[in-house]
């Protein structure tokens, strides 16, 4: 059986568990790569983006690298440092 991301994220509170997850279940999870490209485009509230953007220079950094480390906390990845 295979299902999109969207279907089955849904029950899932980050990637490893999700694809932990799909893995005991025998689910494939299908990710199109002409999907991911690394440009994401999204909209927040502006005071998460005062934040995000103080944050971001008292530790020295972008804006960029910032959310970049923050995604990829929240993800559940090694951090792309």
């Amino acid at each position: 059986m295979i299902l999109g991301v969207g279907f089955i994220a849904r029950i899932a509170r980050n990637c490893k568990e999700l694809f932990t997850f799909c893995s005991v279940i025998g689910l494939a999870v299908l990710v199109r790569h002409s999907d991911v490209f690394g440009k994401m485009m999204f909209r927040v509230d502006p005071e998460v983006h005062r934040k995000a953007s103080l944050a971001a220079e008292l530790s020295g950094k972008s804006l960029n690298q910032w959310a970049e480390e923050a995604l990829a906390r929240a993800a559940d990845l090694p951090n792309s440092e």
